[in-house]
């Protein structure tokens, strides 16, 4: 079998270009070059390191086969081809890293930004012209900017499959395992943050809360509050800060309903290159059945806070409290540095916590229908951990107010270490939840539709996991140039730099050519001295591009 011929560097520049560049335009080489002899006259030119090519972060998702699942997201529903639905999917994931929170501003701020534009694959001349003159007669009081216009992004983006971009973020957790992103014993955090909307937002659901309020006399009451919406739930890989599976749902639903679906997600989008150990959550979490299957046969161990009025919240405190072989306490006092120059001081933080092993008091804690006759004496229930904190850290809860959590982690030796496996927890609300909606602004759709929700709240979860992951992967990647080593971001910018050398796209009509600067600079009759020593000779340039019998215009 015949090798197949290695690819120029002329030709493989040329492919990138073509790959990366909108297609309104048609390249003609020959056509633009002839044309440019005769006439001497073109419609706009640029330097070719000005094209959309991809910088370092879409390096990242070539490199991570992340770009083949851009590529295969698709539609139906979308019949023009203008402008391809890659497109419209890169130019969402640059609104949402930009943190652009309304689509009507896209034109000011991202539309307009022709290295932006770029990375899409828009040139300079049709982010200045646009890809169309359509609607430009209805633009009264508003000139164009940017190739296309928000409404044109929104309209194709949610004729996506939401099961298809739902599909496409599992893909992007499975691909990041492959490339060892996650350790192989993974910790994780389960927990779930609302998306309020109106009451008329298509789709959404409404629950009906208590609240807490100061009245006019300054008195505590409660009232009864509806807030319609959605519900977004994640489960998130601690030290990574990468979400790993998600779920949306109505407002109203009950996450706990959740869990086992989300971690058999992740363990597939895991697969065998890492596994799940450990998971936090909060009380919303709290269910038997779930608790029982996470403990065998999943085998992950678990530390969640306990809910009120519930029987082992009471036993856990009183056994706590009276001791004895069940019972182990452990108190840990940290000193903090407090305050600067002379108002400098030494805090200590004292937290206590008390460790009671095999609790009987958590009927539900079993298979499904478990605890169905808990009431009678035949009933065995199984036993069960539970972490009981008096003092939090200079916050003294007392007895009647001790924090009680429950555990299948080992608590007889050392109750801090389960307790603080939770206290990490936390990390899901400050660097997910809080840092996607302030920063990636979560709760702004891509459209006011039940569709547009649930694309942008995948979009943007699927971005910042990127994100995360690029963040992993350069500085892996800097210190690899740190040392001395030769890495795949170092290849890319070499590689980057010499694809652009000498390089223009010359556009004229509806025809775009690229050739090098000393070619066009020829067929110009322009005179440049660093160009006199180059190899090829004006007679060899001319008749490459067959026109030694064209007689140019004299200017």
């Amino acid at each position: 079998m015949a090798d197949t011929p290695k690819q120029s560097k002329e030709e493989v520049h040329h492919n990138v270009v073509e790959n990366l560049y909108w297609k309104s335009c048609i390249r003609d080489d020959q056509a633009v070059v002839r044309s440019l002899y005769m006439t001497r006259e073109i419609d706009s030119i640029y330097g070719l390191e000005e094209t959309g090519l991809l910088d370092d972060f879409f390096h990242f998702l070539q490199a991570r086969d992340i770009w083949s699942k851009v590529e295969k997201l698709n539609s139906d529903e979308i019949k023009r081809t203008m402008v391809s639905i890659t497109q419209y999917v890169v130019l969402y994931m640059e609104k949402v890293i930009y943190g652009i929170k309304h689509m009507d501003s896209l034109e000011e701020l991202l539309f307009s930004d022709q290295s932006a534009m770029r990375l899409v694959g828009f040139n300079a001349h049709q982010v200045k012209n646009g890809i169309c003159k359509r609607g430009v007669s209805r633009r009264k009081h508003k000139d164009r900017m940017g190739p296309i216009t928000p409404e044109t992004l929104a309209n194709n983006l949610v004729k996506l499959d939401v099961r298809q971009m739902q599909h496409f973020f599992n893909n992007c957790i499975k691909t990041l395992a492959k490339a060892e992103t996650f350790p192989k014993r993974l910790r994780v955090v389960i927990d779930a943050t609302d998306i309020e909307t109106k009451k008329d937002f298509p789709g959404a659901g409404s629950v009906t809360r208590e609240k807490q309020v100061i009245d006019k006399t300054g008195k505590n009451k409660t009232i009864a509050v509806t807030v319609c919406g959605f519900k977004l739930i994640a489960l998130f890989a601690v030290g990574c800060k990468i979400p790993i599976a998600i779920k949306i749902v109505q407002i109203q639903r009950h996450e706990s309903s959740f869990t086992q679906d989300l971690i058999k997600q992740a363990a597939e989008n895991l697969g065998y290159h890492s596994k799940i150990v450990e998971l936090m959550a909060d009380r919303g979490f709290l269910d038997g059945e779930t608790l029982w299957w996470l403990h065998n046969p999943m085998k992950i161990r678990f530390v969640l806070p306990v809910k009120e009025r519930m029987d082992i919240k009471e036993d856990a405190r009183q056994i706590a409290q009276i001791g004895g072989p069940t019972v182990s306490f452990k108190r840990r006092v940290v000193n903090v540095n407090r305050g600067t120059g002379k108002n400098a001081y030494t805090e200590q933080m004292v937290t206590e916590v008390y460790g009671v092993s095999e609790l009987n008091t958590y009927a539900a804690y079993g298979l499904p229908g478990h605890d169905k006759d808990k009431h009678k004496k035949s009933f065995k229930a199984n036993p069960i951990n539970a972490i009981v904190v008096t003092q939090w850290e200079n916050h003294h809860h007392g007895w009647e107010k001790s924090k009680v959590f429950v555990t299948n982690m080992d608590v007889a030796k050392d109750p801090l270490l389960a307790f603080d496996a939770y206290d990490e927890r936390s990390i899901i609300e400050n660097s997910l939840f809080r840092q996607t909606k302030q920063s990636l602004h979560l709760k702004y759709p891509i459209k006011k539709t039940k569709e547009g929700m649930h694309l942008h709240l995948m979009f943007t979860m699927s971005v910042f996991a990127l994100i995360n992951a690029y963040r992993q992967w350069t500085e892996k990647e800097y210190s690899m140039m740190k040392d001395g080593k030769e890495c795949g971001l170092e290849r890319f910018w070499k590689k980057l730099k010499a694809e652009n050398r000498n390089k223009v796209i010359i556009f004229i009509g509806d025809m775009y050519g690229i050739m090098d600067v000393a070619e066009c600079m020829l067929l110009l009759n322009v005179r440049v001295k660093d160009f006199e020593k180059m190899e090829a000779t004006r007679k060899e340039i001319l008749e490459r591009w067959n026109l030694l019998d064209v007689t140019p215009r004299t200017l």
